[in-house]
C-alpha cells in the first residue's frame, strides 16, 4: 500500500525547516497556467491557496508551492507500478489546516490525509477500494487471531485516527494497542498498518505495497529498535504459472509490541499465517483484475 507515500511524507517533515513561502508563478515561466497550482478557494471568511495533484505527469515541475517526489526521493527511475496512488500535496497556512481540516474532521470524508504545521503542508491521498479493501481484511483476520486468545475486550482500534506528534500528524489506515491503555503511556496505537513508525511512538508497523501492473504483493513489518526504525520481516507474494508464491510463511506481529507486556499461558505472538497471506493476495489481484 504505496511506501512511496510514507517516503514522501519523511522527506517532507525532514525538509520542513528549508521551506518558503510559494513564489508568484512569474517567477516559473517555465511552467503553464494550472487551476490547481495557484487556486484561491473562498470557504465563508477563509481562504486556502491549494497546490496541484502529484502524479507522474506533474514529477517534472519545480513550482516552489508544491514538493515534486522527484525533488525528494529521486523517483525517476522508480516505475509507475511502485508509485503512490493519486494524492495532493498543498501549500496552506497551518490555521487554515487546524481550523478547516483538523477542527472539522467530516471535510476528511474517504481520504487519508498528513500534515506538518510547521511547513503549512498537508498531503491528501484519496483512498481507493483496494486500499480500503487490504485495511480491513488485515483488520479482521488480526483480530479474528486475538479473539482465539481470549483478548478482543483487551484491544482499542484506531482506524482512521488521527496521531499527531510535534506538529506534524497522519491519519492511520489501521491502528491496534492495548484497552486499558497502561499507566504512563500514551493514547495512541501500539502496532499500526501502513503509518510510518518514525513519528507517534509506534512499536510495530505493517506496510503492504501493492504492483499496480503485476500480481506481487510486498508485506513490510518496521520495528522500533534502539530508537531506531528498521524492517524486521519482509514478504514477496506473488502469483507464478498460476500460483501462489511467499517468501515467508507468515506475518508475525511481536505479542508485546501490541498490549505493552510479556505474554502468559496461551497468549502468543500475533501471527497471519500462509493461508491468510493467499487470500489476501488473491482477492487484491481479482479487484485489480490481473
Amino acid at each position: 500500500m504505496d511506501i512511496e507515500l510514507r517516503r514522501l511524507e519523511k522527506s517532507m517533515i525532514a525538509q520542513s525547516q528549508q521551506l518558503s513561502a510559494p513564489q508568484e508563478k512569474t517567477d516559473h515561466p517555465a511552467i503553464k497556467d494550472d487551476s490547481l497550482l495557484s487556486r484561491n478557494i473562498q470557504r465563508g471568511d477563509k481562504q486556502q491557496t491549494y497546490s496541484r495533484r502529484v502524479t507522474r505527469s506533474s514529477l517534472k515541475n519545480e513550482s516552489s508551492n508544491f514538493i515534486s517526489i522527484d525533488s525528494l526521493d529521486q523517483t525517476d527511475n522508480i516505475p509507475d507500478s511502485d508509485l503512490p496512488s493519486d494524492c495532493v500535496l498543498f501549500y496552506i497556512p497551518s490555521r487554515s489546516i487546524q481550523s478547516d481540516i483538523l477542527d472539522f474532521p467530516v471535510l476528511s470524508g474517504p481520504n487519508r490525509y498528513s500534515f506538518d504545521l510547521a511547513a503549512n503542508l498537508l498531503l491528501v491521498k484519496m483512498i481507493t477500494i483496494i486500499h480500503s479493501d487490504i485495511g480491513q481484511f488485515i483488520n479482521l483476520a488480526l483480530t479474528r487471531v486475538i479473539t482465539q486468545m481470549g483478548l478482543a475486550a483487551y484491544v482499542r482500534f484506531y482506524a482512521g485516527a488521527t496521531i499527531r506528534e510535534e506538529g506534524c500528524g497522519k491519519e492511520g489506515d489501521q491502528g491496534w494497542g492495548p484497552l486499558p491503555v497502561p499507566q504512563g503511556f500514551p493514547d495512541k496505537p501500539t502496532v499500526t498498518l501502513e503509518l510510518y513508525p518514525a513519528k507517534g511512538n509506534v512499536n510495530t508497523t505493517v506496510t503492504i505495497k501493492v504492483d499496480r501492473k503485476r500480481p506481487r504483493l510486498m508485506v513490510d513489518r518496521w520495528e522500533r529498535i534502539d530508537g531506531v526504525v528498521q524492517t524486521t520481516q519482509q514478504i514477496e507474494i506473488s502469483k507464478v504459472n498460476g500460483q501462489i508464491e511467499l517468501t515467508n510463511d507468515s506475518l508475525t506481529v511481536p505479542f508485546e509490541s501490541l498490549f505493552l507486556r510479556q505474554p502468559t499461558g496461551d497468549e502468543n505472538d500475533i501471527t497471519l499465517d500462509r493461508q491468510t497471506l493467499q487470500e489476501l493476495a488473491d482477492r487484491t489481484w481479482r479487484l485489480q483484475g490481473l
